[in-house]
């Protein structure tokens, strides 16, 4: 159900519409890629000497993901399967967190402080790896972790439990950050057992006030920040080199900046991608160069 939109109040057959996807589920607002539909993505992009990096984006943007798993909790609890019908939970029963996301969602942030919710991605990475194996193995893997809206699991039982015996900071709002680095950790684990590099929006390496996230606790060879938010009028320009110096590759995505060079080259967003690479003794930027953007496979939950 996870991947039809369509009029439900209850989220029982679909997720609620969205962009004008309209009240069925028959319109291109629904739909997914079957197992064999993502193999022949990877013999085509194979074939062209194309890397797939699959996203799949949590904590953040996982309405669709946390919806389908409580469908299958009722579902499986209705046939009397309590500890299969919880297996997969992504959200807190009774958890009173209030926020809004970017995109107007109040029930889109996966609960990090739940065992079954890393038992999902366990899950996940399993089976993606496993579909990757005998065409393109996997190499890296985006968990996304981006845009996590404030106020998120700050009501949440297990959240408080879980700060309480980790002993994180949650004054001032902190929660979220100290909730966002301790699921990156778990995720970096996961993923470092299948000998992955890991990579990520962002923001979702670093706090709300840009301050990365310790690279050292994170068991991957390599984790590859994906800058996104780069716009300087913004306030997030330094991002990128924030994360360069602190142990990250950087990947900085020149679409949200493209338009606004003006008189300077214009850099082509699907072909350009700045690369920046930490020196020796914290230097600041000591490369600095353009290469072809890899193709991505992103699922937005």
């Amino acid at each position: 159900m996870g991947s039809k939109r369509c009029l439900d109040l209850q989220h029982k057959q679909c997720i609620l519409s969205q962009l004008g996807s309209g009240p069925e589920a028959s319109t291109s607002g629904s739909g997914h890629y079957s197992v064999q539909d993502y193999k022949s993505i990877l013999e085509y992009a194979k074939a062209r000497h194309i890397q797939v990096i699959p996203e799949f984006d949590m904590p953040g943007h996982g309405n669709a993901a946390i919806k389908a798993m409580l469908a299958r909790h009722d579902k499986l609890s209705a046939q009397g399967d309590k500890a299969g019908a919880e297996k997969y939970l992504l959200s807190e029963a009774n958890d009173a967190s209030q926020y809004l996301s970017v995109q107007s969602y109040t029930d889109d942030a996966i609960n990090p402080c739940i065992e079954s919710t890393y038992t999902f991605v366990e899950h996940l990475v399993e089976a993606v790896v496993g579909i990757h194996k005998d065409i393109q193995p996997l190499t890296v893997y985006h968990f996304g972790g981006d845009e996590v809206a404030h106020g998120a699991w700050t009501n949440s039982s297990a959240c408080k439990d879980l700060t309480r015996e980790l002993g994180l900071n949650t004054s001032n709002g902190k929660i979220v950050d100290e909730l966002k680095d301790y699921f990156v950790q778990r995720v970096s684990n996961i993923t470092a057992n299948h000998s992955l590099e890991l990579a990520g929006w962002e923001d979702g390496l670093m706090s709300f006030k840009d301050v990365p996230y310790d690279r050292e606790v994170l068991r991957n060879s390599r984790v590859y920040g994906y800058a996104w938010n780069n716009i300087w009028e913004w306030g997030s320009g330094k991002r990128a080199y924030e994360l360069a110096n602190s142990g990250y590759e950087v990947n900085v995505y020149v679409s949200t900046f493209a338009s606004k060079i003006g008189g300077a080259r214009q850099l082509n967003p699907t072909s350009d991608v700045v690369i920046f690479r930490k020196g020796k003794g914290h230097k600041k930027i000591i490369e600095k160069r353009i290469k072809p953007l890899v193709y991505g496979c992103t699922i937005k939950m």
